[in-house]
């Protein structure tokens, strides 16, 4: 699977280290897991093999993956970081591929919870893609570990946004099945977020989460944080609000349509002035969305 191959080595991201190559001789997963808990908190290990040692976790029995879990989770809570690296590429593998993943791992959210906040970047961009993409559909369980991670005010501001971003799809996917929603405490917590003194790109990040889960399902408070994107000292966050204005669709461009007229005739950017011109031509039905 090379997208996921993709994936798993941009989180990883460890090369090639000094040391014994630990799993060349492995039987089996179980095995490997155990051999990892052996090591030191020092130690480093080097991991290039181990996505090919834990790829069986894709396609093994339920019953299987479900033995091995409480290795899995042993590793998680090693004090060696490499350890509880392996422990997570082996729940990705579960994670982002198997379609019962939310099934098998509806019981270790609280280890992706803490993965999610582990000062390695690693760790917590490889938790945030597990939260994610659980399947069918991430647990409601998850949402809570999102908010509680985008309340914080000592991790990455860009991460916390895509935290955020994920909430709301996975919200707007559960009322869509008629599923319980948690729509008041992700609002409130967009809007907190919104209110920080955030970097440029940051706000764009936000901006566009706002407008990739508003292009099917649109909330008129979220829709407010992306039109005052428009009023944005920046220009790179003044023409984000207007593409994502584009693509919550011609109604909110409608209602926005001062401020966007605004910036059409007296931006001092002439990209954002473009943007605008292109966004009141979406709006009269003359232009398409943007993708």
């Amino acid at each position: 699977m090379p997208k996921l191959n993709a994936i798993l080595v941009s989180v990883m991201a460890l090369g090639t280290l000094p040391g014994v190559l630990f799993g060349q001789s492995t039987k089996s997963v179980q095995e490997f897991l155990e051999g990892l808990l052996l090591q030191p908190p020092s130690s480093e290990i080097p991991l290039e093999s181990l996505e090919r040692i834990v790829r069986p976790l894709e396609t093994a029995p339920a019953a299987e993956v479900t033995q091995i879990l409480p290795s899995i989770r042993r590793a998680a809570r090693h004090p060696n970081v490499y350890v509880r690296l392996g422990a997570a590429l082996a729940l990705m593998h579960i994670a982002l591929v198997r379609m019962d993943g939310t099934t098998l791992l509806g019981q270790q959210l609280d280890i992706l919870g803490d993965f999610l906040n582990e000062a390695d970047s690693r760790m917590s961009e490889s938790s945030l893609m597990m939260l994610g993409t659980l399947k069918p559909l991430p647990p409601p369980q998850a949402i809570p570990l999102l908010l509680r991670f985008a309340e914080r005010t000592d991790a990455d501001a860009q991460r916390q946004a895509r935290a955020l971003t994920t909430a709301v799809i996975q919200n707007n996917m559960a009322l869509r099945l008629k599923q319980s929603s948690q729509e008041e405490e992700i609002i409130l917590a967009v809007e907190r977020f919104a209110l920080r003194n955030l970097d440029s790109p940051t706000r764009s990040a936000l901006l566009d989460g706002i407008g990739l889960a508003g292009s099917t399902d649109r909330n008129p408070r979220l829709t407010a944080i992306v039109v005052a994107g428009l009023r944005h000292s920046d220009a790179n966050v003044r023409k984000r609000g207007l593409h994502n204005l584009m693509r919550l669709g011609q109604e909110e461009i409608r209602k926005a349509s001062v401020d966007v007229e605004r910036l059409r005739t007296q931006d001092p950017d002439a990209e954002v002035r473009a943007e605008a011109d292109k966004a009141l031509r979406v709006m009269g039905g003359e232009s398409q969305f943007p993708r």
